[in-house]
């Protein structure tokens, strides 16, 4: 066994993005991250302030993480400088367990003794099949457009933003870029 780093919190959930192991300390109420290639791994705290995260899934550049004492679970894209941090699904009773499967997020509520299932088609768009072609999305994050490759056909395409909501929707084909240049920072 390797010792990573020492808290003195409670260390709960642990997700990895590229070379940055992510957990949260409940006690503490933060979201820290270490470069695990560091030969001296050094926690740095990405998120402060929660009340009592638990559990951290991964989803492309996000974490979606579970709030346990403020009911919600929250989504946070880490690639951006502050960390951008939105709520993705409120009013639920000590979100702990997470598990995500397509655009459906499954919730296990230890206040309420059950599992719940959350569905949002902002979920896996960072990758998806069609057929026996990639779909990809890049960049992503994207600050002014963003480039499709992978379609065979012009396609209809809707955008939603973090709670479900549609922004923007139109028609694209392939290599052709969607201005997002006027949409809010955020997760869509």
């Amino acid at each position: 066994i390797e010792v990573l780093v020492v808290e003195q919190g409670q260390p709960n959930g642990i997700g990895i993005i590229g070379n940055d192991l992510y957990y949260s300390d409940r006690e503490r109420g933060n979201i820290s991250k270490i470069d695990i290639t560091s030969s001296i791994p050094t926690a740095t705290i990405v998120v402060s302030g929660l009340l009592n995260p638990t559990e951290i899934i991964i989803n492309g550049n996000n974490l979606l993480v579970s709030e346990y004492s403020n009911y919600k679970v929250l989504n946070m894209d880490v690639s951006s400088s502050p960390v951008a941090v939105t709520g993705v699904v409120t009013d639920i009773i000590n979100p702990t367990g997470l598990f995500l499967s397509g655009d459906a997020l499954y919730i296990s509520e230890f206040g309420s003794n059950r599992i719940v299932k959350y569905t949002s088609p902002v979920f896996g768009v960072d990758e998806n099949q069609v057929g026996n072609s990639k779909l990809i999305l890049s960049p992503n994050p994207g600050n002014d457009f963003v480039q499709v490759t992978g379609l065979r056909n012009a396609s209809n395409y809707t955008i939603y933003n973090s709670i479900g909501t549609e922004v923007n929707k139109g028609t694209i084909a392939n290599n052709q870029q969607v201005n997002v240049m006027n949409l809010q920072t955020g997760v869509y």
